[in-house]
């Protein structure tokens, strides 16, 4: 089996450095394009011979669980965090993230790129220590406006909540209880609609494995154990 994260949007590998020099055999998956299309390819040819265990966290949790809808014979298990199966609200699905919010963002992102960046990184990062340095590596290092513009695509448009009640899959779903990004509302929708999940609430924000590594850090180790039972 193989053990791979799948980032959010707007994200970098280098926040998950410290996260994963608590396993020895751990894949962060690149997405420049932060398209599912680029995901669905390096998953098809990373599942070629080993089932997954893998951690999606925000924008990749939704990718997660559209690899595992599409794909259930090539996944062992999902830890998801900062996780949706639907971003945006709609009628009947009030998770109080409106549309017009993320359309603003890509109306704007061409011209206010590095404004726009900011403000979403301070949300995500409001119950991270040393957020500061975080933001500024991410800013210097930014995408280009293309491949930006396809991530809140993909967060604005894709929508599971009608398919992910197929997933059969051990579950672990770990949401913070003063998230903004993902509130908890929609880890409590997830946990309702996946037969085989579980799910945790931590007193924190969208950032669980910068948050509270340590926890975080023993909550998918404990999991994936259970996986080799």
């Amino acid at each position: 089996m193989k053990n791979v994260i799948i980032q959010g949007f707007a994200s970098n590998k280098f926040l998950f450095d410290d996260f994963i020099a608590n396993f020895n055999d751990v894949v962060v998956l690149e997405n420049n394009s932060y398209t599912y299309q680029e995901i669905e390819q390096k998953l098809n040819d990373l599942s070629q011979n080993d089932k997954l265990n893998i951690f999606g966290w925000s924008l990749g949790s939704l990718f997660a669980l559209k690899w595992t809808v599409e794909n259930p014979d090539t996944v062992l298990s999902l830890f998801l965090t900062g996780a949706t199966a639907r971003f945006c609200e709609k009628e009947g699905y009030q998770n109080k993230i409106p549309q017009i919010a993320l359309q603003k963002m890509i109306r704007l992102i061409a011209t206010r790129k590095k404004i726009v960046l900011s403000d979403f990184y301070n949300t995500i990062f409001e119950y991270t220590k040393g957020k500061e340095k975080y933001i500024s590596q991410l800013l210097d290092s930014a995408p280009d406006e293309k491949n930006l513009i396809n991530g809140l695509n993909e967060l604005l448009n894709l929508d599971l909540l009608e398919e992910v009640n197929k997933i059969q899959v051990p579950t672990l779903i770990c949401q913070g209880q003063f998230d903004k990004t993902t509130p908890l509302y929609n880890g409590e929708i997830l946990s309702n609609l996946i037969k085989d999940s579980k799910l945790i609430v931590y007193q924190g924000g969208h950032c669980y494995f910068l948050e509270q590594l340590e926890e975080c850090s023993k909550n998918w180790k404990e999991f994936l154990c259970l996986q080799k039972k």
